[in-house]
């Protein structure tokens, strides 16, 4: 599922449609200068063999026009390069790579066309360029569908006989390669990974990152991959993927938990990155009476022998349905299971209000006392409470559950098809039913 807010997402039917994604990749070229000159370097490695480069620094004075589904170039002159993008970088019928790229007697509709058409003050020191391009979800390109019409072009337009075929993934990788240095500015990085997010939801075969191994460490690259797993989970009906902020999550119908968050971590020190998945039960005060009323503590506890597994607790106040300052428990997790599992102490998963001398400071101290929370808590609880308009303030035991696989074991399990996603829904199968409230999808 994309973001709903993708600009690429539009409502047409046809989204998933070849001509669909030339438009969007003409909409990318049209307001990114930066994806549009990684495509002409790509254009341009591709003819490096052939006489006539084509050097970037020449464009910057011309006048830039994006077409599609056009039958009449705009340029009356200059080079015309035919360009064909496909799922493998390969034609048929004719033999693309060694044929020779003509005019032919045809009615052709572009998929694209780009032209850079020189304004007439320099035109005679500088010719337009023009590139046409077939676009195809396929592993191939219909040779003749490279050939220009005569009756689109303009006959001082001079058509480069060799055509340029480039793989999806190399445009992809080159597109991610400039969003990774951080080149783009912001209106442009939202747009890129508005198009990345289409084009990895609508036609995955095409992302270039499709396995951990080929992530390279990236954070970028390797949390796409995660999110491509929660896609591959979120198909099951009932289960819903969605944002919290720009990070993407699976969302849950369950009493206890709501969200399931999946992600790349990396250690600041060694940089060895692992996948890790993360599960807050309990995090509202309605969720957290319904957990520890459920929770097996036998089994839940059971979880620590896991070797992949942390359970932490996660004592936190929050203001409606806001969490607005955590606390650095005292407790172990043992202690803290044990008892918040104690029926008479879950009274105190309540709403506080103000006491003496209308402050909240009473209840901090009480706590103290208990070794619920530590001293330094007391004054971070006071300032966004007593010190604020707040009349009241949500207590919260929550518990926050962290699974981790290393890069090794994650790469081996995503190598296996399939394998790495179900891994994850076993994981939450397991988790959750220790207080018995398991997903629907994780029992599927």
């Amino acid at each position: 599922m994309m973001n709903h807010l993708n600009i690429f997402k539009g409502r047409n039917e046809n989204i998933g449609h070849e001509n669909r994604l030339t438009w969007a990749l003409m909409n990318l070229f049209r307001v990114s200068p930066i994806a549009l000159m990684t495509f002409i370097d790509l254009v341009r490695n591709e003819l490096s063999h052939a006489p006539g480069g084509i050097a970037l620094s020449q464009f910057h004075e011309h006048d830039w026009f994006f077409q599609t589904q056009a039958q009449k170039i705009l340029a009356e002159e200059g080079r015309l390069v035919s360009v064909g993008i496909t799922a493998e970088g390969a034609g048929r019928e004719g033999n693309v790579i060694g044929m020779a790229v003509k005019p032919a007697n045809r009615v052709a509709i572009y998929d694209g066309v780009v032209s850079f058409i020189a304004p007439d003050l320099i035109r005679h020191e500088r010719e337009s360029l023009t590139l046409i391009i077939e676009c195809k979800l396929g592993p191939e390109v219909d040779g003749r569908q490279l050939m220009p019409s005569k009756s689109s072009i303009n006959e001082d337009i001079e058509v480069d006989e060799t055509p340029v075929i480039i793989k999806w993934r190399d445009v992809l990788s080159a597109l991610i390669g400039f969003e990774k240095r951080e080149v783009y500015g912001k209106s442009e990085r939202v747009i890129l990974q508005d198009f990345i997010g289409y084009i990895c939801h609508n036609h995955p075969h095409l992302n270039p990152f499709d396995r951990l191994d080929k992530c390279r460490g990236n954070e970028i690259l390797l949390q796409r991959r995660c999110n491509m797993i929660m896609d591959e989970l979120t198909k099951v009906p009932g289960l819903e993927k969605s944002f919290h902020g720009s990070n993407q999550i699976i969302r849950v119908n369950c009493d206890t938990f709501k969200q399931i968050w999946i992600y790349p971590e990396k250690e600041k020190t060694t940089k060895e990155w692992k996948i890790v998945l993360e599960i807050y039960p309990g995090d509202t005060m309605n969720q957290a009476r319904e957990f520890w009323k459920k929770l097996d503590a036998c089994e839940f506890l059971h979880l620590r022998e896991t070797a992949n597994c942390i359970l932490e607790p996660n004592l936190h106040i929050s203001f409606i349905s806001t969490n607005v300052e955590w606390a650095k428990t005292k407790f172990s997790i043992q202690e803290y299971v044990e008892y918040w599992k104690d029926q008479d102490k879950q009274y105190e998963i309540t709403q506080l209000r103000r006491e003496h001398a209308d402050s909240f400071r009473s209840h901090w101290e009480c706590y103290y006392k208990k070794g619920m929370i530590s001293k330094e808590d007391i004054e971070k609880f006071e300032e966004v409470t007593t010190k604020t308009k707040r009349e009241t303030i949500n207590f919260i035991p929550g518990v926050r559950i962290y699974c981790s696989w290393s890069a090794k074991e994650s790469v081996e399990l995503d190598n296996i098809e399939g394998k790495l996603a179900s891994t994850f829904k076993d994981c939450v199968r397991k988790l959750t039913s220790t207080w018995n409230d398991v997903p629907d999808f994780a029992n599927m």
